[in-house]
């Protein structure tokens, strides 16, 4: 998977999801980065394929986002 640049398909793919399945999107990554055993890779897809400016672009961390994604959100720069 690390090799199909998943997390940044999936960074890509954000602005195509409904506002209720950004979550989803953004779970996925999270777990890829922190839990996959090639988490480096991830990490780094994430870095190079603009996920802060993902963040910053669909408000990730705004107050009215469900607590699973501002949790997940966090973990993803922190």
């Amino acid at each position: 998977m690390a090799r199909a640049d998943i997390v940044h398909l999936t960074l890509n793919s954000i602005r195509y999801l409904t506002k209720e399945n950004v979550p989803i999107a953004i779970g996925l990554i999270s777990k890829l980065v922190f839990t996959a055993e090639k988490s480096r890779d991830f990490a780094k897809q994430f870095v190079d394929g603009s996920g802060l400016a993902t963040v910053a672009k669909f408000k990730l961390l705004a107050r009215d986002n469900p607590p699973s994604l501002i949790v997940d959100t966090l973990s993803l720069i922190s």
